[in-house]
């Protein structure tokens, strides 16, 4: 294996353990509160209507 695709491979699973952790943080939030991705993340406004 070359270097660059060991360096995608790298970046992908660091990209998959950010995406499952702001995942986990969503859905204890939401569980907790009971409130809306708004509610979880004031720093970013998104659509009220999101599952």
């Amino acid at each position: 294996m070359s270097n660059s695709r060991v360096a995608a491979l790298v970046l992908a699973v660091i990209a998959l353990l950010i995406a499952g952790m702001m995942l986990d943080f969503y859905w204890d939030c939401r569980l907790l509160k009971g409130g809306t991705m708004k509610d979880c993340m004031p720093g970013r406004p998104g659509p009220t209507g999101l599952h």
